[in-house]
């Protein structure tokens, strides 16, 4: 049992404990008042019956008192156990969006190289076929390769990655040079 719930439990006891003494005031009082009437018209045991009532009555308000007191005592500890469970908890959290933190910067800081790499072999691919263009390969132009190369980053399509694009133009520059590059020798 934690430090709130045995709070929760000491509040609970106390407001049964101020209901109880409550309502025996209320059955008291109306004792009171049924015996009130005889007691101050000269009736001696309804007077000795009133005092009893009257002293029970007194002392169930002393005691209605010290249960109010401290049950305003029992529910400020209990905010302050609340506060300190709470304090408790949102420092594990925020231990654990510490952790993702970390972890989602590492992410961010490997997309960064990768995107420099990503700019790197963009740039030279683009000197490669545009020299490959001089040379008289028309496919894939420079728009088609622009194009596809950013669906490659924007699409989780797993047919159109880099590595898919690269098989693919690099069958086609190859289907289309074939012919003229010299035979290969039978070893």
């Amino acid at each position: 049992m934690n430090e709130t719930e045995k709070a929760e439990k000491v509040v609970r006891t106390f407001e049964d404990e101020l209901e109880e003494l409550k309502g025996r005031t209320s059955i008291l009082e109306k004792q009171q008042q049924e015996v009130s009437y005889a007691a101050r018209t000269g009736d001696k045991q309804a007077k000795v019956k009133l005092d009893k009532i009257n002293a029970e009555i007194s002392a169930n308000s002393n005691e209605i008192k010290i249960v109010m007191s401290a049950l305003v005592e029992a529910k400020s500890r209990l905010g302050t156990a609340e506060q300190v469970e709470a304090r408790a908890a949102d420092q594990a959290k925020a231990i654990k969006i510490q952790e993702l933190q970390l972890a989602f910067v590492e992410r961010l800081e490997l997309i960064d190289e990768a995107c420099k790499d990503i700019a790197k072999c963009t740039s030279e691919n683009k000197i490669l076929l545009s020299e490959m263009h001089r040379l008289g390969v028309t496919a894939p132009s420079h728009d088609s390769v622009r194009i596809n190369s950013v669906l490659a980053i924007k699409t989780t399509n797993e047919r159109r990655t880099f590595k898919w694009l690269a098989e693919q133009w690099g069958a086609s520059i190859g289907n289309r040079i074939a012919s003229r590059l010299p035979a290969k020798e039978d070893a």
